[in-house]
């Protein structure tokens, strides 16, 4: 076991968010699983974030990540990440261009990749039950309430669904002159509703929202690496990541047993936007 990569993660700063895929989950467990998930704990609860950090793991050249060239852009294919919705127009990987990321440091089979600060959007978050108002019902809406922060540790505010629904929200930030973006969406959900939720982005055609492609980050490092609910933590992380450039925001709860509601909470998206000049511009490989 190489000490080195568990001392860089622990020297991170105490609000970075460290996104990985599922390769390298029981190795990264030992090295940062418990400092990847106090980060993102305190994200969650403080509602405040750092720097970003995409992982790579594997030998140089057999890795999770490739490298590969489009119209004069360079960019990174990131797979082994378990993609949670698919669109036909699309491959099974995250693509990144290589100018979202401002340095990279390797440790022994891990890369660890820093997004340029510049590029990170606090696009939403659900605080206080002022942002509240965003959100909308599309199903079972009459069975979502909104509970106050003082019912809950840490006074965050609590979506509660007594039976399965969805919530809609448009996206605040615009895209303004981009060719890339894609979006970071963090929530916490309990026991009872934890493998069911998804946070995804959609867009409207003919009346119905039709989500984009969506990934999940850090699915067995933020509870265990042989399976979920192993921890039996009564309040589960979920990230998703999704494509950028969507209008809407939806949370979906798609299972709720009669008279045994489940709660979600912490809801929070960050979107990674490259200006189009940003993105034309060439360096060295990262």
């Amino acid at each position: 076991m190489d000490l080195r990569v568990a001392e860089f993660v622990k020297k991170l700063g105490p609000n970075d968010l460290i996104l990985v895929s599922t390769g390298p989950h029981v190795e990264f467990y030992l090295y940062g699983g418990m400092e990847t998930q106090k980060r993102v704990g305190r994200i969650l609860n403080e509602r405040k974030r750092g720097d970003i950090y995409f992982v790579e793991y594997g030998e140089l050249g057999k890795s999770d990540t490739e490298n590969f060239s489009k119209e004069g852009v360079d960019y990174l294919h990131l797979n082994d990440y378990h993609r949670v919705v698919a669109t036909e127009e699309s491959s099974s990987g995250i693509v990144v261009p290589q100018a979202l990321f401002e340095s990279a440091h390797r440790i022994v089979n891990f890369t660890f990749r820093k997004v340029k600060s510049e590029f990170i959007v606090n696009s939403s978050a659900l605080k206080s039950p002022a942002d509240w108002k965003r959100w909308r019902g599309t199903a079972g809406s009459a069975s979502v309430v909104l509970e106050p922060p003082a019912m809950h540790l840490r006074n965050l505010p609590a979506i509660k669904f007594a039976q399965s629904g969805v919530l809609i929200a448009e996206s605040e930030v615009g895209e303004g002159d981009t060719d890339f973006s894609i979006n970071i969406n963090l929530l916490t959900a309990d026991r009872k509703a934890g493998s069911e939720v998804s946070y995804l982005h959609a867009v409207e055609e003919s009346g119905q929202y039709i989500s984009r492609n969506a990934w999940i980050a850090d699915e067995w490092v933020l509870d265990h690496p042989y399976g979920p609910d192993i921890l039996h933590t009564p309040w589960q992380t979920r990230i998703f990541i999704t494509e950028g450039k969507q209008a809407v925001e939806i949370v979906r709860e798609q299972e709720i047993e009669q008279g045994n509601p489940g709660r979600l909470r912490g809801i929070q998206s960050y979107r990674l936007v490259v200006p189009h000049q940003d993105l034309m511009t060439r360096g060295d490989k990262l």
